[in-house]
C-alpha cells in the first residue's frame, strides 16, 4: 500500500497465491477486502498500514476459502 503523503511504500500485501483482482475498502470498519483467482477472499486492518515498517509483509485478519473457482469482483456497502 502507498502512503499518500510521502508516495513510498508502506507494505506489501503479498499473501495471495495468483492475481488480485478486486478489492473494496469499508471506510467505516477500516477493512480492506481483496480477492483473488486464487479463490480466496482476504480481510486487511488497514488501521496497521501507517505503523508498518517500511516493505513491511502484513497478514491478512481473515481469509475465506469457500470459493470453487477464481473470484473476479467484490462489491459492498
Amino acid at each position: 500500500m502507498m502512503n499518500q503523503h510521502r508516495q513510498s511504500l508502506n507494505c506489501v500485501l503479498s499473501n495471495h497465491l495468483d492475481s488480485v483482482r478486486d478489492l473494496f475498502f469499508c471506510s467505516e470498519d477500516s477493512i480492506l477486502a481483496t480477492v483473488s483467482e486464487d479463490s480466496t477472499v482476504k480481510l486487511w486492518d488497514t488501521t496497521i498500514f501507517d505503523r508498518a515498517m517500511e516493505s513491511s509483509n502484513i497478514e491478512p485478519i481473515y481469509t475465506l476459502r469457500e470459493s470453487d473457482g477464481p473470484i473476479f469482483s467484490i462489491t459492498g456497502n
